[in-house]
């Protein structure tokens, strides 16, 4: 019997010490997961609010209006759509658990808390020359330089020291310094910004001698027909043939699509979720090319950068993009030769007219003047040149007068007019090649004034 009362008294105590260690056990346990919780938490904040940057002390639309004279009383709603974009992304994000996007390495200034993930074709050289300009990298002596503005294309793209802009979500440090900043992207209408790309890569000669080089090769293969786009021009004769080939100068837009959606992965034509996954990123302000003044402005003041808006108006954007464009294709020109036996100077000085009036900063009724051209560029260093078509240009576009609106609308038109001239299967193909860009950055998928007109 004692023996009996000794043998239960000895498991009694075993349970009690088992009981004794599974609790604490259980305790050191979540204490553990709240402590990798909250960890997680500070680097990955649940609730996306805009926090106020370190040396910044504007975080309030009323604070931002006050600090910067706003031309348009209707940019109030500024605050209102960053809230309802922010939202509607983390709504999407939840629905689509994995859209297979990824982040390339963000630009991140330090001293303003200040991180962007940068998509081309979607204010991305703005942006770039904004980075430089911050860390003083612009290949130019600091008195050629007062504003981000002043720093060249081709030197953004291709140039540029070491100092430290980007950083790769790939290391922890990455992550930290990213997910404890104030996160900003920008978005585009994936109609605007297909033909935007066509624009400045096959009307002008940017893509002649790569991607334009694949499609003459493929063009049996695309079999499009049917689009006599802007620069559409496939009869040729024999002594054109070098053109045809090489210079890959009469691609067409539908030949363009085809090329995007079924060969080629190219960040200028890739939709943006793939390049800049906003439900890996996170950002806390998404703004559009469609009120990209508007917004930028916002994020440079509430950034603290406000002394960046110098210049930040639709007038200054023109007279810089006509300026920047036309340096840097004389540029390529000057260092390119195989491009120089597909151009001469007054064939690329059209060409950049053609594309300005596709942009609408040139009238579209406004001929080229080829004559004087003809004459003046006769003999002319690529320096002069540049500088020869970019007066002409300049003048071009002030003697166009265009106001916002008015640009706006040329520049849509023609883009309707090259969309009405593709196929339905293209357009269906676009539509599922860019479906989640749609749906996350509240696009329409099919614009009335596109689909509409077709049989």
């Amino acid at each position: 019997m004692r023996r009996r009362s000794w043998y239960w008294s000895r498991v009694w105590v075993a349970v009690v010490v088992v009981v004794f260690v599974v609790l604490l056990n259980k305790s050191l346990r979540s204490d553990d997961i709240d402590e990798v919780v909250d960890r997680r938490n500070k680097l990955h904040p649940v609730e996306m609010k805009v926090r106020k940057p370190r040396d910044c002390a504007i975080t309030s639309w009323a604070e931002v209006k006050e600090a910067h004279q706003y031309p348009d009383d209707k940019d109030v709603s500024m605050e209102k759509d960053v809230v309802s974009r922010r939202e509607h992304i983390q709504n999407m994000c939840r629905t689509h658990v994995h859209t297979g996007g990824r982040v390339s390495d963000p630009y991140i200034h330090v001293p303003s808390n200040l991180s962007m993930c940068l998509v081309p074709k979607v204010g991305c050289t703005f942006w770039k020359r904004v980075f430089f300009h911050l860390y003083g990298d612009s290949g130019k002596t600091p008195g050629q330089v007062s504003t981000p503005l002043d720093i060249d294309r081709l030197y953004v793209h291709f140039g540029g020291n070491r100092t430290p802009k980007t950083v790769s979500l790939n290391t922890q440090p990455g992550r930290d310094v990213i997910f404890n900043s104030t996160r900003v992207m920008f978005a585009r209408d994936p109609w605007s910004r297909l033909w935007s790309a066509y624009v400045d890569k096959f009307i002008l000669p940017d893509s002649w001698l790569d991607h334009g080089q694949n499609i003459v090769q493929l063009r049996p293969k695309l079999g499009v027909s049917g689009d006599e786009g802007p620069n559409s021009n496939h009869t040729r004769d024999a002594k054109q043939m070098f053109q045809r080939f090489v210079c890959a100068d009469d691609i067409t837009f539908s030949e363009f699509l085809n090329y995007a959606f079924q060969v080629s992965i190219d960040p200028h034509w890739s939709p943006i979720h793939e390049l800049c996954d906003p439900c890996i990123f996170r950002p806390h302000v998404v703004g559009k090319m469609e009120t990209f003044a508007r917004d930028a402005r916002y994020v440079l003041v509430t950034s603290g950068l406000g002394h960046l808006l110098q210049g930040l108006d639709h007038a200054s954007h023109v007279q810089d993009e006509l300026q920047l464009l036309t340096r840097y294709h004389f540029r390529m020109l000057e260092q390119r030769p195989l491009l120089r036996a597909c151009l001469d100077d007054v064939s690329l000085a059209r060409r950049l007219w053609r594309a300005f009036q596709l942009n609408g900063y040139i009238a579209p009724g406004r001929g080229f003047p080829a004559e004087l051209l003809t004459r003046e560029l006769q003999g002319a260093t690529p320096s002069q040149s540049a500088a020869l078509v970019t007066s002409l240009v300049t003048a071009a576009a002030t003697d166009s007068a265009f106001g916002h609106a008015q640009w706006a609308a040329v520049r849509h038109r023609h883009m309707v007019a090259a969309y009405r001239a593709v196929s339905k299967d293209l357009l269906a193909a676009m539509q599922e090649r860019f479906a989640l860009d749609f749906d996350l950055f509240q696009y329409d998928r099919e614009p009335a004034d596109i689909f509409t007109v077709l049989p």
